[in-house]
């Protein structure tokens, strides 16, 4: 299902050009502001996948939660 990747980089994405970019170009990317941004991500993805790719996540790899967290991590760190 590639919407769910694409889910994934295109929230990353967009946290990052529209939050982190100008944070850290003020040097104001704190652990917190971390924070806020990994949930933008999460929100964002979460809102853009569809039921379908939802209910998929959830019985393939046992739970949303834990395989959307390690993809916006793993995406975060290969959008550096």
């Amino acid at each position: 299902m590639v919407c769910m990747y694409y889910a994934v980089d295109v929230a990353v994405v967009s946290t990052t050009q529209t939050y982190v970019e100008a944070l850290k170009k003020s040097n104001q990317f704190t652990v917190e502001n971390q924070k806020i941004a990994f949930r933008m991500s999460y929100d964002t993805a979460v809102s853009i996948m569809t039921r379908e790719a939802k209910d998929f996540i959830a019985t393939a790899y046992g739970s949303l939660n834990c395989w959307l967290t390690a993809q916006i991590e793993a995406a975060v760190n290969s959008n550096k």
